[in-house]
């Protein structure tokens, strides 16, 4: 078995997002965007920052970790590389938007499982594209929604066919 899984993804644009770099086809290290050369910044399958760890090899990697980076930052993908360096192998599932997302990916611009979260501005982009994905499942179900944009529905609430949802309502619960 593998001491670390990432799930990954080939995209168009990877800008902003950690590369999976391999060699032989396996996963040796995650380099994320403002550490890349050019030849990592060309590679096209990217990190999710969603992993599988043993838990032993990972607090013996997170002891290695350090912050020899461009941010001075820990970066938890460095414990990829100390992994494989330590002989212990690591794997990536490869996946693609469209079974991760759904039949409705195409209405949101990036999928927020994927979708890194730096800032206030990008937490409030990936908030915005998970309540889309909750309106658009409602909706699927049969539940009217006059304005998607002023309506606001948690993701536990259930909601009868053919119900209709009237503009600036929050639904919580």
């Amino acid at each position: 078995g593998f001491a670390a899984t990432i799930l990954s993804a080939k995209v168009d644009d990877a800008l902003g997002f950690g590369r999976i770099i391999r060699k032989n086809n396996e996963v040796v290290k995650i380099v994320e965007d403002k550490d890349a050369d050019g030849e990592e910044k060309a590679v096209k399958e990217v990190n999710s920052a969603i992993y599988c760890f043993e838990i032993k090899a990972l607090l013996n990697a997170l002891d290695k970790i350090k912050n020899n980076n461009k941010q001075g930052e820990y970066y938890l993908t460095d414990a990829i590389e100390i992994m494989k360096n330590d002989g212990l192998k690591v794997g990536a599932y490869l996946t693609n938007y469209n079974e991760l997302m759904g039949t409705n990916s195409e209405k949101c611009e990036v999928p927020a499982v994927f979708m890194g979260v730096n800032s206030r501005f990008q937490l409030a982009q990936a908030e915005k594209i998970l309540r889309e994905k909750i309106l658009i499942r409602h909706m699927d179900e049969g539940v009217t929604i006059l304005d998607p944009n002023t309506t606001y529905i948690d993701d536990e609430v259930k909601i009868g066919m053919d119900t209709v949802i009237y503009p600036n309502t929050i639904i919580e619960g």
